[in-house]
């Protein structure tokens, strides 16, 4: 009786580890239907049958204006990091210290560099918009 219970156990574990697949390059790969993958974007290299979603920026030229960007980025300089926005705002360096970023293309957001001033505030100096003519830099 042990015996059964043990190789049914056995067999069980073996099911159940079968049962979450392995390390194979295609679990990113896009569904049958042809639809965009849970993680698209994310397409794992040397794998060619992945759907990355791709936005082209030439779409975008009706529904996005540079020069609005380009004046939101340059009215940023100066601006203290307690006044920030919360939203298409990154602080890339503050002071000596440099922060980890995404590689993706967000167009209008912004990434900052803050330094102190001379009341030892900490405050943009340095601002970098994603652009659809390509990322622009602003510093004080």
């Amino acid at each position: 009786m042990k015996r059964t219970t043990l190789a049914a156990a056995a067999v069980a574990v073996v099911a159940l580890l079968s049962a979450c697949g392995g390390d194979d390059a295609t679990a990113v790969a896009a569904p049958s239907d042809g639809a965009a993958p849970p993680a698209a974007g994310m397409c794992l290299e040397g794998v060619t049958d992945c759907v990355d979603t791709v936005v082209d920026p030439s779409d975008m030229s009706d529904a996005f204006d540079d020069d609005v960007a380009r004046n939101q980025a340059e009215a940023m300089l100066g601006v203290a990091e307690g006044d920030l926005p919360t939203d298409g705002v990154r602080i890339g360096r503050k002071g000596q210290e440099t922060y980890a970023l995404t590689e993706d293309y967000v167009l209008g957001r912004m990434t900052v560099e803050l330094d102190q001033d001379a009341n030892g505030t900490w405050v943009v100096t340095q601002v970098v918009v994603e652009l659809l003519s390509g990322p622009e830099t602003f510093a004080a």
